[in-house]
């Protein structure tokens, strides 16, 4: 799978940076250089933002043919390397505030590698999701439970915390349900927790 292109279908226009840019400048939204590998090829890294979500492209110098591509308005282009959109603002550590009463913690949408999309299901691929971690219950496994299987799997690395209280898991999305996905993320953020009929309300 390494060697094979990647489709990735999303809505906002994803950048690829260089990876010298990243390691001085972070996060192109929020500058932040702590985050997540979701997939890699050799040279490049989808890379998901720990403190805003914001995913994007890492490149490495000398990659002569990009291997991830993108799907945008149907199209399939591959991301253009651009000079850092915070050039010149030194990239910093995660700022953690305190978990205090918070039940479920929502990142912005990144690019995960998930079991479909969370309406309309499919098979595994690098899509659009969101990052729902578990600071109290209901546990993962709970919340997993929650979306019937359909585009939500654990965080990888967090499988073995599925009966744990604390844990991270993945939901996607497909273009087509985007505006379901943002739906949901905005639903969890005012109500610090989820419901199945905050799904169900999502998926219409």
């Amino acid at each position: 799978m390494e060697n094979q292109n990647q489709t990735v279908t999303i809505v906002d226009d994803i950048i690829a940076i260089s990876h010298s840019d990243h390691k001085k400048f972070g996060c192109i939204n929020c500058g932040c250089k702590n985050g997540s590998v979701s997939f890699s090829t050799p040279g490049e890294r989808a890379w998901n933002c720990a403190q805003c979500g914001r995913g994007f492209v890492i490149r490495a110098s000398g990659v002569e043919k990009p291997l991830i591509s993108v799907v945008l308005d149907g199209q399939e282009i591959y991301p253009e390397l651009k000079p850092h959109p915070r050039q010149g603002t030194p990239a910093h550590a995660l700022e953690k505030g305190p978990d205090g009463d918070k039940v479920l913690t929502v990142q912005g949408i990144g690019l995960y590698m998930v079991p479909g999309c969370f309406v309309c299901g499919g098979g595994m691929a690098l899509l659009p999701g969101i990052a729902i971690t578990v600071h109290l219950k209901p546990t993962i496994e709970t919340v997993i439970r929650l979306f019937e299987d359909k585009g939500v799997r654990t965080y990888p690395g967090d499988a073995s915390k599925l009966k744990d209280m604390k844990g991270r898991v993945t939901v996607g999305a497909c273009f087509k349900h985007m505006t379901n996905l943002k739906c949901l993320m905005e639903s969890i953020k005012a109500a610090n927790t989820i419901r199945k009929g905050m799904i169900e309300e999502a998926r219409k």
